[in-house]
């Protein structure tokens, strides 16, 4: 299927390379005309500026989610709450607005694959016959992020990504 003029396997591939580049030092994609400069910044700018109170985290998760219904025909996210989202945003911003500590991941929404357990969610792996399974606890890497920040702040874990498909 063919989104924005680029096939999901091609917008994976260049999501990959844009995340590597910023990770080594080079140049982010850029936001198409029409799209939030937010979506440039790389999780840490993103965490500072909504720490710092350059932008809330709701218009910070706004443009996110409107990212994610551009591209909505790539098929990339199993559940995805808008309001979910919006709400824990909101959150982050009274919290940091009441003077409370923010966390390392203050106001970052977390997208997390559906094979990973979230006792949040449904984890299906992307199966119908595991539609209804729900675990009882997180694993270990969706509870170290609750630990860094997210829990605490109740921001995150409002999105499921599926599962990766073998080529």
């Amino acid at each position: 299927m063919v989104a924005n003029g680029i096939s999901r396997r091609e917008f994976l591939l260049r999501s990959a390379a844009a995340a590597l580049a910023t990770s080594a030092g080079g140049k982010p994609v850029h936001a198409s005309a029409g799209e939030s400069p937010l979506i440039d910044l790389s999780a840490t700018d993103a965490v500072a500026g909504m720490t710092r109170g350059d932008f809330t985290a709701e218009r910070y998760a706004t443009a996110l989610l409107a990212r994610c219904r551009q591209s909505q025909a790539l098929n990339a996210f199993i559940t995805l709450e808008p309001q979910r989202v919006l709400a824990q945003a909101r959150d982050c911003d009274q919290a940091r607005r009441a003077g409370l500590k923010p966390g390392p991941l203050f106001g970052l929404p977390i997208p997390v694959k559906d094979s990973v357990n979230t006792v949040d969610y449904p984890t299906t792996g992307g199966t119908p016959a595991l539609r209804h399974f729900r675990p009882v606890a997180d694993a270990p890497v969706v509870a170290s992020l609750k630990t860094a920040g997210v829990k605490r702040i109740r921001c995150g874990l409002a999105v499921r990504t599926l599962p990766s498909k073998s080529p």
